[in-house]
């Protein structure tokens, strides 16, 4: 399983892992282990996550970390899956 943007994100906001997991019901281990990409959430949890950051399902469970999208810069790919969509 691969890694996510959950982390960069969560930090972005300049949420703690305890305070997102509280946040979402959920225990900060199990919040660990979707961030370290050992678990999968279902797609509530997943669209719960999203609410609560800001940002798309995509955005956090299906990009990569290289994504110029979390600096503040633009990302071609991303904006074209959007417009396909």
């Amino acid at each position: 399983m691969s890694k996510n943007n959950l982390k960069i994100l969560r930090k972005q906001k300049g949420l703690t892992q305890i305070k997102l997991s509280q946040m979402l019901g959920i225990t900060n281990d199990y919040l660990s282990s979707i961030e370290r990409g050992k678990v999968t959430p279902g797609f509530k949890l997943a669209k719960k996550i999203s609410d609560q950051l800001g940002a798309t399902v995509d955005e956090i469970f299906f990009n990569n970390h290289s994504n110029k999208i979390f600096d503040g810069g633009s990302n071609k790919k991303l904006e074209q899956t959007k417009e396909v969509v």
